[in-house]
């Protein structure tokens, strides 16, 4: 009877695992088919595209090639407004001789050409990509022999690029400081960091020390549970991914009946763009640390900072203690993965932000460790575990297929309701790193927040140093006070993690005394023996 039982209860448990395992394929190919299909096209040779000849007479008979955008290639290239476009831009500086527009030129044609056809192609009016003919992309690269300023690179944030060009174009200006611009029609950040890793000297140990951590990763123990064990395991994530899923969509409906606009009535975009940046404002480890004191993520102590510099930095935000946040989220979680196409593959998940504020009065703030523990309860807890990337990722690429007409409304009101936007992006982890002979000595990545969305703010780590960059609209609030505001808040945060550290080893070391002084205390004379 024992083993009947055991028989029949295996024989249940194996037709559970089919049922359950075959609906949730089901309902993920469901909902995720659009998404896996971007998928398998991103990993296809794009040497070989689906195209369409040209039906003008002009391009017709040069035989020319027609690609279509990516959904969020769309969105980010129709969505964008003249005082806010969706350029990202990257600021360079390059040591040793004087970096030569040629040599610059070749290095740039023999890795962003080569990874896609989109940096040697035209945008046209139907949101197509058109190869153009002889191409050389020594013409994307010019010279200027003037200093490059904050106020020269917002103004260069707004200047649209030109129509019978591809979308991005390089600067060299004075004293080797080079200013990227890359449409993020062409590819996210995440791509543009991976492509700037191969025109380093260092191609070859990125790519060895991206691989080493992909299969770090990956590589997973060998389980020593039995069947059932595993099944319950299996169904507990099953049940665990449906929860978090539920978490993710309820993030959304708090941020967008989040009635704190604080900027609302302030964005106009007639004043152009205030940009900044600090570079080196941490080390990489130092955030670590700090993070793991505090039992957060690095992520999680950013978007701290970020809250409480945008609590202090400006008298609209007094008072003020929840606001929606854009937070950009990468299919991938931002690792650029090999042989997989350069191109978007990111989405964007709107969370309510806590700003740590107790009285409307004197502006008095949480401290720094309850503030911490907050925020990575209602912000990390939703990005992390990768079903906000998917769910972001296919929201937009379902906005990126609506009519022209649609699009624009859609992701204005989508984005509207947020008073700033996150992000975090991870360059090469490689000391000494050099282009066309050249070493690196700085870089700071400054990316556009979406249409409507008045700041944007971005961590960017190189070389084991972190860069903190601001860009905002100039009518709504001021670049360079929010920056010092994050600077000086992210610092409080460091020291508060440190005393907070020690705070823990001295009641950990007061729970050992307590607990020696509670023990039985034997007499001197017990009659035991001196060897006993």
């Amino acid at each position: 009877s024992n083993k009947r039982d055991k028989f029949f209860l295996w024989q249940w448990l194996q037709t559970m695992s089919f049922l359950t395992s075959r609906s949730v394929s089901l309902t993920a190919a469901a909902s995720s088919g659009m998404w896996l299909q971007f998928v398998r096209d991103a990993r296809c040779d794009e040497s070989k595209p689906n195209a369409v000849p040209l039906k003008s007479t002009a391009e017709k008979s040069n035989m020319l090639l027609r690609r279509r955008l990516t959904p969020v290639g769309r969105l980010a290239l129709l969505s964008e407004t003249v005082a806010q476009p969706s350029i990202s831009v990257a600021v360079i500086r390059v040591g040793g001789a004087s970096l030569e527009k040629n040599e610059l030129g070749r290095k740039l044609d023999s890795v962003f050409c080569a990874a896609s056809t989109r940096f040697k192609s035209r945008v046209v009016k139907r949101c197509e990509f058109v190869e153009i003919e002889k191409f050389n992309a020594i013409d994307m690269v010019r010279e200027e022999n003037c200093e490059l300023t904050e106020t020269e690179v917002a103004k260069r944030l707004t200047i649209p690029f030109a129509s019978d060009l591809p979308y991005w174009d390089c600067t060299i200006f004075s004293h080797n400081t080079l200013l990227l611009r890359v449409h993020h029609c062409l590819a996210d950040g995440v791509s543009m960091a991976s492509l700037f890793g191969e025109a380093t000297d260092q191609a070859q140990e990125i790519r060895d020390f991206v691989a080493t951590e992909i299969k770090r990763k990956l590589t997973k123990k060998k389980s020593k549970h039995s069947t059932v064990k595993r099944f319950i395991r299996i169904l507990m994530r099953i049940l665990l991914s449906v929860a978090q899923l539920g978490v993710v969509f309820i993030s959304l409906v708090r941020a967008w009946l989040c009635t704190s606009r604080p900027l609302s009535g302030r964005v106009k975009g007639l004043s152009g763009r205030s940009v900044t940046w600090a570079s080196d404002v941490a080390s990489v480890d130092e955030l670590r640390r700090a993070a793991k004191r505090l039992g957060i993520s690095v992520n999680d102590l950013f978007a701290t900072a970020v809250a409480r510099g945008l609590a202090i930095c400006d008298p609209t935000f007094f008072g003020v203690s929840l606001v929606a946040a854009a937070f950009p989220i990468h299919l991938f979680g931002g690792v650029p993965i090999p042989r997989l196409r350069v191109g978007n593959h990111i989405g964007a998940v709107l969370l309510p932000l806590p700003l740590g504020t107790l009285s409307n009065e004197n502006n008095i703030l949480q401290d720094p460790v309850t503030h911490c523990h907050r925020v990575s309860s209602d912000v990390g807890n939703t990005l992390r575990g990768g079903l906000a990337a998917i769910v972001s990722y296919a929201l937009a690429n379902i906005i990126g297929m609506l009519p022209s007409s649609l699009l624009s409304s859609a992701m204005h009101a989508s984005a509207s309701c947020a008073t700033i936007a996150c992000t975090n992006i991870r360059g090469p982890q490689i000391d000494n790193l050099s282009i066309c002979g050249r070493p690196i000595l700085d870089i700071v990545c400054i990316m556009p927040p979406p249409p409507g969305v008045a700041v944007g703010v971005a961590l960017s780590t190189l070389k084991g140093q972190a860069t903190i960059s601001v860009n905002s609209d100039a009518d709504a609030l001021s670049a360079h006070a929010l920056l010092d505001s994050i600077v000086a808040s992210l610092r409080d945060i460091s020291l508060s993690a440190e005393s907070h550290s020690s705070d823990d080893k001295i009641k950990q070391k007061m729970m050992v005394d307590l607990e020696s002084s509670l023990l039985p205390v034997l007499p001197e004379n017990s009659g035991h023996s001196g060897g006993a």
